[in-house]
């Protein structure tokens, strides 16, 4: 269970490292990998565009849980604390799967039907500030999402060289 002190340190940590993300604009809404795909995405595009980073209506974040890995790499560093404040508020709800689905599309892919180079193309923008708040809300999340051992050793093999030196 996800205590509400770590619930809040968790958001407090992500709103501060998050503070400079901005709106990267309608035309780098797309990652180049899903452009191919735009008139599928044309929905998902159309409720992101001109919406401010954290301002993302609750409803399109639940509608679109699965949808991150389709933005470019700037609207992802954009909208990701949106979805990140969103997954702790709603870490309890059995009906979301914006929890579950964030926390594994934060973990680096171990099997052949992960996506290695999207992975490294969504979290290389991110700062080091960034990175370690997201390892502190992957960390939270264990509490909540049942991690298999692959998705361990996943955030383990990424992201713990981000945590501070003891």
């Amino acid at each position: 269970m996800l205590s509400d002190d770590r619930a809040r340190t968790a958001k407090r940590t992500v709103e501060s490292a998050f503070a400079d993300a901005s709106y990267p604009g309608d035309e780098l809404l797309a990652s180049p990998r899903s452009r191919d795909a735009r008139w599928e995405l044309r929905d998902l595009f159309g409720r992101f565009a001109r919406v401010p980073c954290t301002q993302v209506p609750p409803a399109v974040i639940e509608y679109h849980y699965d949808s991150l890995p389709f933005l470019s790499p700037l609207a992802y560093k954009c909208f990701l604390p949106a979805y990140i404040t969103y997954a702790i508020d709603h870490a309890h709800d059995s009906a979301s799967n914006v929890p579950s689905f964030l926390t594994y599309n934060l973990i680096l892919p171990t099997d052949l039907e992960g996506s290695p180079e999207l992975f490294r193309d969504h979290k290389e923008p991110l700062s080091r500030e960034q990175s370690r708040a997201v390892l502190l809300f992957l960390e939270a999340m264990r509490e909540v999402v049942d991690l298999r051992g692959d998705a361990e050793e996943a955030i383990e093999a990424y992201w713990k060289q981000l945590r501070p030196a003891q």
